[in-house]
């Protein structure tokens, strides 16, 4: 394969089961813990990824680049949050 068809191919990440898993029983407390729930996924790279390309979307129309786990949580709130690891469950 050559590099530039190398480099075209969309790279696909699988997410660490035990990192969704604890992920997902934060985010299922009452008052989930924001500290935790970014400590998690920034352990996850496929979750990393994920969650800064949606929130650099766009869908959000920003103006600036978000670059951090923290910020992406505060764009896109838990509920997207809720939904992205349940998807890679």
């Amino acid at each position: 394969m050559e590099l530039q068809a190398l480099l075209a191919t969309q790279l696909v990440l699988p997410s660490i089961p035990k990192v969704v898993a604890l992920l997902l029983s934060e985010l299922a407390r009452e008052e989930p813990d924001l500290r935790k729930v970014s400590q998690l996924i920034s352990t996850d790279p496929a979750l990393t990824t994920r969650l800064l390309q949606l929130s650099n979307s766009g869908f959000f129309k920003l103006t600036g680049k978000i670059n951090s786990v923290s910020e992406s949580l505060a764009i896109l709130g838990l509920g997207h949050v809720r939904t992205m690891a349940a998807a890679a469950a």
